[in-house]
Parts: structure tokens; sequence; C-alpha cells
């Protein structure tokens, strides 16, 4: 329940605030930040501005086509080899935020905090600590580079298989692949 409250608690928070939110991206927000990524994210912030509350839709940002929403926008004059190469914003939660909205950035922020809570309350933490770590390096690694809307890029997978291992509890049955004992016929025992 005390999950639930923080996402919804996010939810409405992104969705009521977002104009202070974007204003002070706007006007904030230096152009040459992250080798020139800045630049980046406020034209597409302020090419989605009205779209914001759901997005634009998943892949119409960056899809690689001309259909793609990026040739909409100024950078198509100013750095129009730039924006041929081009596959992502280089700043995950901007990708998020344009291709899904308030609501898929508040839906993944509770998915964070969801998920690490039940890693916290996971009868097993230690063994889960490979898959915490993967966990909290992809929420950092997508400041600076589209991870997770990018499908085919492994460190989404192995984050989907830490969230996998993290909300799974262990099962009723105690195995391991180091206490197993095999047996063979005749009662023949070479574990």
């Amino acid at each position: 329940m005390f999950c639930q409250t923080i996402g919804l608690t996010v939810v409405i928070y992104l969705s009521t605030h977002q104009e202070e939110l974007l204003n002070y991206v706007y006007y904030q927000l230096d152009e040459d930040l992250l080798t020139g990524r800045g630049k980046l994210w406020s034209t597409m912030l302020l090419h989605a501005e009205e779209q914001l509350n759901y997005g634009l839709g998943f892949e119409a940002v960056w899809v690689g086509s001309e259909n793609s929403e990026i040739y909409y926008t100024e950078l198509v004059e100013s750095a129009p080899l730039w924006v041929e190469q081009i596959v992502s914003s280089d700043g995950g939660y901007v990708d998020i935020l344009v291709s899904t909205g308030f609501v898929g950035l508040g839906l993944t922020l509770f998915l964070f905090i969801h998920c690490f809570l039940l890693a916290l309350r996971h009868p097993s933490r230690s063994e889960l600590a490979p898959f915490v770590a993967i966990f909290l390096f992809t929420i950092g690694h997508n400041v600076t580079e589209s991870t997770l809307l990018i499908s085919t890029n492994v460190l989404w997978l192995m984050f989907l298989l830490a969230i996998f291992s993290m909300t799974n509890p262990p099962s009723s049955v105690e195995t391991s692949v180091f206490s197993t004992k095999l047996v063979f016929s005749e009662g023949e025992n070479l574990g």
C-alpha cells in the first residue's frame, strides 16, 4: 500500500507541476550540458510540450525515418547531420517523458520504487545483491543514455531479469546447484 501511495503521489505531482518543471528545464538547462544533450533535451521537450501528459507515442521520436518527430524540430535546420545520426536523446528519462508523457514517467518511477521496496523485503536479500546492483546501475545509466525504451539494448534485458529476480520470492523447495546430490541406480550417491 505504501508503494502505491508513493507512486500515485509522484504521478499527481508530475501532472500538477508540469509547467514549473518544464520552465526550469527550458530556462536553467545549459545547452552544452553533457556534450550538447541539453539543447537536444530542451528542443524535444519544447516540441512535445502540448502532448506531455501522454507523450508523442512509443518510438514516435527516434524511429529513424522521415516520420520521426525529430524531423519536425528546429534541429533539422541547425544540425541536419546530427539529426540523421541520432537514435535517442541520450537521456532516458527525457525519452520516457517525450514518448510516454508524465503518465509513463510516473509509472516508471512507481516501478522503480515498487521493485526496490520488494527487494528490501525479500527473504534472501544477500542473494539479490547482484540483481540490485544491476537495477541501480541501469537507473543511473538511464540518466545519460537511453536504456529503458530501447528493446535491443542488452542492459534493458539485464534490467528486466533483475526486476524479475527481485520481485519473485524464492520457492519453498530448498535446492542449490552446489548442494544437489546426484543419485543414479542402486542408491549410488555421487554428490
